[in-house]
Parts: structure tokens; C-alpha cells; sequence
């Protein structure tokens, strides 16, 4: 055999080894790292988090999870489709970090078949693709220790995947999971002087919806209406939220003090000016206050005073010919503002605020600590520093915010919208319970006297059987729908898509007040919302120039006018009117004054522009030129090293 013959096979046989040592390492790495990846986000958005995986480790009863999913209904719908591989995948990780506990099934109804008859039984929302065209299933249901899908205790189904929903897909799940593992919902009791459960505006006459704030605490509680003159908070009430408590008797406060003290938790949510409390007079304010019980708490809070900031102004529409103008009162909290200075608006210390990335409140007060008290109160959400306070009576016909600016003042201090309280307290009515108020109908006052003295046969609490735990709000509009989702209709049921995280921090506290955090983690993931603050602070300070020469061309227009009507001489009966050289010249002055402030106008307009342009442009241009070139760089430095060390080693070769 010829030597070109022996290498020939040498080499077939090198090539063929190559071949098979490469299928093998192909077929052990599909079957030993199918579900491996690598997730480089920044908040791990592709990853489960700690909170689901706590979750999933207590899992009792083992767990069914379908993904209904009409797979080939879908054929050219490609944005479902790669909606449809994300959600496959995650829970394909549920799966795999359960260990057994959790089984996922992938159905494919098609029409008219068996499966497309479990999908509908399972409350799976049929969605029409077109006319006459095949319907789409895409849902989930979840079933704990039974596949009989008709046993409503053990099944939870989310009825259809909304597309505007994706950011908070690990959350339905978990949360889908969670509320199959509860044996029980415990009782949330709402008392509120806000119709936040739906009624008919008096001022518009149209039926209201309920607050989504009311609808999403609903999905983990068991919420329960509390009559706002009632005088006893039942036992079975886990956690109690009096929301607006304006011109509560002395017997609700009581009944409250009492509830406090014996152990039980509230979020209790005051307002200055509550824009939603339909019982407001024509033109003017609503506020809410609890002197007597924020004394004993250890809170001090002002409900003639709302809190202003300039740096978290939103902006707000007046008229067609104005620019958009900043409302102090109308505020966009968010996560990254002041968080190099120390001057954050949330508390990264605490579970409840921890996650949370923009909030809007709305002329909210100001809450803060009374010297001496006995409880720890501890910031949840704060302003910036460039805020101030703002009487109340400005709030009330109040149509042009642009007043509000005028006479503000800010004081280089933060002021807190929002605290934990806890600790030990005494009772605020160190007198006992207070007398019932006569009762209107004569007839009822021997009821009232009856039921009064049984109440009294109960010793009532002179201090707390243990520390207190509440969370204090200075505002209800927080929770009101328009400062933080969207409700539409999506085939017949309702979608709620937040674009902010005042419904998070309502149902964090509640979940943290009941001993519940898990869910909290997951909540707030997955949310994209990055602020460019740089350009706000340019907007905000062209606005403050814009503003200021606006005062001062209405200030020259008025010092103008009244020369004017000084120089001006009324004319005699039957008589022209005629403007002499001094008060042409005004006339004159005033015109070039005017065009030149407006001239001004335009330049501070056009300079904002120009910087939000150039920001703009840099920063189109670092995405699609830098970090490229950065990348290439390091490609070649690497490849540069690795053929460095390959001659190193040929060269110390013998």
C-alpha cells in the first residue's frame, strides 16, 4: 500500500472520528442542557424569580399546568406564535424547578375536537381569528390534585394570554399557582367614603366601574364592604383599608382604635384634596383626616396642606394655543430620580417599595413622625427636594395649574407621602368608648341604647395587646384607575394593563401586612419603563425659562396697558378720538417690546428642541455605532490573544 494510500485513510479516519465525536457531543448537550440558558438582562426579565421559586417549594399537592395553545390555527400568526414559545418556556421552567410537583400538558384544540370541547368546559375564552375562520385558544388553566376540571376549588384558570400583558406573565402564573395552594382567602375589609366599587356619578349621571385597585386585591382576598358609620370591626377582618375617612363618627374611630390595638393591620389612606369623592361640592375640595388616631400613632399630618414638586411635575393640557404646562400637585415618581444623591422617591430597604420603578400621585399631603412617639415610622415614599407644600383653598375651582407654579416655593426639603408605622401605642380614647350620637329616628334610640350597652360589656383595649403594623397613605387618588391603568375589553372579559405601579403598591402592602412576600418579588418584574431623565431636566428647565418670560411679557403688557389708559383722555360728545405723539410712542414701545419678549419666546422653544435634538442624536448614535465598535474591538483583542498564545506554544515546542 502505497504511502499516499495510508494517509488517505489516516485522514477518512480522522474525519470520520471527527464526525461521530461530534454527533455524540451534539446528542449529550440537546439531552443533558436543553433547558440551559443564559439570561443577561439586566433584571433577569427571562429568568424565575425568588419569589416564584419559594412558591413552587411550597407546593403541597401536586400540580397540573395545560397551556391551551391552537397551534395550528396560528400557522401565519407569527407575533402569536413567538408569544405562545415564550410562555411554553417559562412554563417549561416552572417544570423543571418544581421537581415533580408541578406537570405541564401542551393541547392543541383544534375545531371540533375533543380538546377544543375541554378548552371551552375548562373556561377557556374562545378568541375568532376572522369570519368563519377557526377560533384561537391560547389560555391556561391550573389544577391541584385532581384532572376532574369541573372541581372549582382546586382550578384557576387564566381564560386568554393578552399580548399588553407579556411584562407581567411570570406574575399570572405564579400568582395562578399560589392561589391554588390556599386553602382559604382571608377577609379584607374595605371602610371608604369613596364609591370605589361602582356607583352612578351625580355629576354626570352615568354608572361608574369599580376601582381595578378593588378588582386586583379581589383575586387574593376576600373583600368585604364595611358600613363607614359602623361602631365594631369583626374578628374575622385580616386586614382592614379605610380609604378617605371623611367625618368618621367617634364610635367608627373607636371601633377602629380598637381594631388597631388588638393586633389587627390596616392601610389607612388619607386625602387632602380627593378629586374622586363624587360628594364633593360644586368647585370645591374633599379632605380627609384622623387627628385623634394619627396622635396616637405617632403621625403628624396636615390635610390643609398638598405636597408640590418640581422635578416630578407632570405635564397637563390646558388649551389648544398653549403649550402643555407642569402641574406641581401631579406627580411621576420613579426609581431613578435622586438615587446617586440618596434622594430616591422609594425605599430600597423595604420589601413593599423595593421593586417598584414610576407611581403618580395626585395633590397627595404630607405625612412625618411626632416627636416623642413610642412607634418607628419608616419612609416608603418620599418627593424630591425641589418640592414645597400648597394651601388646599388653591385647589378649589382650581382650571389653570400654571397659578399653582406662580406662587410655589420650593424648600430644599423631601416631604413623605407614604410610611411604614409600627410599634407600641396607646389608645386614643383613654376615656373609653365615646357616647352613641343621638339616633335621627326616635324610634331606633331604645335599638341604638341596647346595642350600645352590649358593645360596652367588652372591656376595651387602654394599649396595643402587641406592636401596631400599618401603612399610612396621604392620598386616594393613587389608586384611582386613571393614575395607573388601562381597562379594555379583550373578547368579552376585562384586561387591566398598568402603565405604572400604584395597583403594586397597593396589593405589596396588603401581601406584606399578611405575612406574604413571595409574590411581591415577582410582581414588578419585568417592567421596561427606563426614563430618559436627562432629557426631562432639559424640557423642565426650558419650561421654567419658558414660563418666567411668559410672566414677564404679561407683566409688560399690563404696566403697558395702564400707561396707556393713564395718557389716553376720554373724548368730548360728538368728538373723533385722537392719539397724540406720546401716546403713539407708548403704543410704539409697547409693540416693540412685544415682538421682541416673543422673539425671546421662540429662541428658549427652539433651544429645547435643538438640545433634545443633539441629546437625541448621541444617543442613536452610541447604540448603533459604539457599542458595536466596542464589541468588534473585543472580538479582536480576543482573537488577537488567541493567536498569541498559539504561536507561544508552537514556539516552546521541541
Amino acid at each position: 500500500m502505497s504511502m499516499f494510500s495510508v494517509n488517505t485513510l489516516k485522514s477518512s479516519s480522522s474525519l470520520l472520528l471527527v464526525a461521530v465525536v461530534s454527533l455524540v457531543a451534539i446528542t449529550l448537550s440537546q439531552s443533558l442542557f436543553n433547558n440551559a440558558r443564559l439570561d443577561l438582562t439586566q433584571d433577569k426579565l427571562y429568568s424565575l424569580s425568588q419569589g416564584s421559586a419559594n412558591i413552587i417549594n411550597a407546593i403541597e399537592t401536586p400540580i397540573t399546568l395545560t397551556f391551551y395553545y391552537s397551534d395550528k390555527a396560528t400557522r401565519e400568526m407569527q407575533q402569536v406564535r413567538a408569544y405562545a414559545k415564550r410562555i411554553t418556556e417559562l412554563l417549561q421552567e416552572y417544570q423543571a424547578a418544581a421537581n415533580g410537583k408541578i406537570i405541564f400538558e401542551l393541547i392543541d384544540p383544534e375545531s371540533f375536537s375533543e380538546q377544543e370541547d375541554q378548552a371551552v368546559s375548562a373556561g377557556i375564552q374562545g378568541i375568532p381569528t376572522s369570519p368563519g375562520g377557526p377560533v384561537l385558544y391560547f389560555g391556561l388553566t391550573g389544577t391541584a390534585g385532581t384532572t376532574d376540571i369541573t372541581d372549582q376549588t382546586k382550578t384557576q384558570v387564566l381564560p386568554a394570554f393578552s399580548p399588553d400583558r407579556e411584562e407581567f406573565l411570570e406574575y399570572d402564573i405564579s400568582q395562578l399557582i399560589y392561589k391554588l395552594g390556599q386553602t382559604d382567602k382571608p377577609i379584607a375589609g374595605v371602610l371608604s367614603t369613596l364609591k370605589i366599587d361602582g356607583a352612578r356619578d351625580p355629576r354626570t349621571g352615568q354608572p361608574t366601574k369599580p376601582w381595578a385597585a378593588v378588582a386586583q386585591l379581589e383575586q387574593l382576598f376576600r373583600v368585604k364592604s364595611i358600613n363607614p358609620a359602623t361602631d365594631n370591626i369583626d374578628d374575622d377582618i385580616a386586614l382592614l383599608l379605610v380609604m378617605h375617612p371623611r367625618q368618621l363618627s367617634p364610635a367608627t374611630s373607636f371601633a377602629i382604635d380598637q381594631y388597631v390595638l388588638g393586633g389587627g393591620h390596616a392601610i389607612i389612606m388619607l386625602d387632602p384634596v380627593a378629586e374622586q369623592d363624587q360628594a364633593q361640592t360644586a368647585g370645591g375640595v374633599s379632605s380627609s383626616d384622623m387627628p385623634n388616631l394619627l396622635k396616637a400613632w405617632g403621625v403628624q399630618y396636615d390635610s390643609t396642606q398638598v405636597l408640590g414638586d418640581l422635578t416630578h411635575a407632570m405635564r397637563v393640557n390646558i388649551s389648544r394655543d398653549r403649550p402643555p404646562v407642569r402641574h406641581p400637585a401631579l406627580l411621576l415618581f420613579d426609581q431613578n430620580t435622586g438615587a446617586d444623591t440618596g434622594a430616591s422617591n422609594f425605599n430600597r430597604e423595604d420589601i413593599i417599595t423595593r421593586q417598584l420603578e414610576k407611581l403618580h400621585v395626585s395633590s397627595a399631603g404630607v405625612l412625618s413622625a411626632l416627636q416623642g412617639a413610642s412607634t418607628t415610622f419608616t419612609t416608603l415614599i418620599q418627593s424630591s427636594q425641589q418640592a414645597g407644600l400648597i394651601e388646599v383653598s388653591k385647589f378649589a375651582n382650581l382650571e389653570d395649574p400654571d397659578v399653582l407654579l406662580g406662587a410655589f416655593d420650593t424648600t430644599g426639603q423631601q416631604y413623605v407621602v407614604a410610611a411604614r408605622i409600627s410599634g407600641p401605642v396607646k389608645t386614643a380614647f383613654p376615656q373609653g368608648k365615646p357616647a352613641a350620637e343621638l339616633a335621627a329616628d326616635p324610634a331606633s334610640t331604645a335599638t341604638t341604647d341596647e346595642a350600645n350597652n352590649d358593645t360596652h360589656n367588652i372591656p376595651a383595649l387602654s394599649e396595643s395587646i402587641t406592636d401596631i403594623q400599618l401603612i399610612i397613605v396621604a392620598d386616594t387618588d393613587i389608586f384611582s384607575d386613571r393614575l395607573w391603568v388601562q381597562v379594555e375589553e379583550f373578547f368579552g372579559q376585562q384586561v387591566a394593563t398598568p402603565f405604572a405601579d400604584n395597583g403594586n403598591f397597593m396589593i405589596n402592602s396588603a401581601e406584606n401586612l399578611m405575612g406574604n412576600s413571595d409574590l411581591i418579588s415577582i410582581r414588578s418584574r419585568g417592567q421596561f419603563y427606563r426614563p430618559f431623565h436627562v432629557v426631562e431636566q432639559l424640557r423642565r428647565n426650558a419650561e421654567d425659562q419658558f414660563r418666567l418670560k411668559e410672566q414677564e411679557l404679561i407683566a409688560r403688557l399690563s404696566e403697558t396697558e395702564g400707561q396707556l389708559a393713564a395718557l389716553q383722555q376720554p373724548p368730548q360728545a360728538g368728538q373723533q378720538q385722537t392719539l397724540n405723539a406720546e401716546q403713539q410712542a407708548a403704543i410704539d414701545s409697547f409693540v416693540e417690546k412685544k415682538l421682541s419678549i416673543r422673539k425671546e419666546l421662540r429662541e428658549v422653544r427652539h433651544q429645547l428642541d435643538q438640545e433634545i435634538e443633539s441629546l437625541g442624536t448621541w444617543v442613536k448614535l452610541i447604540n448603533t455605532l459604539l457599542v458595536p465598535l466596542l464589541l468588534t474591538v473585543l472580538i479582536l483583542i480576543r482573537s488577537w490573544i488567541r493567536r498569541l498564545r498559539a504561536k507561544r506554544a508552537l514556539g516552546n515546542t521541541p
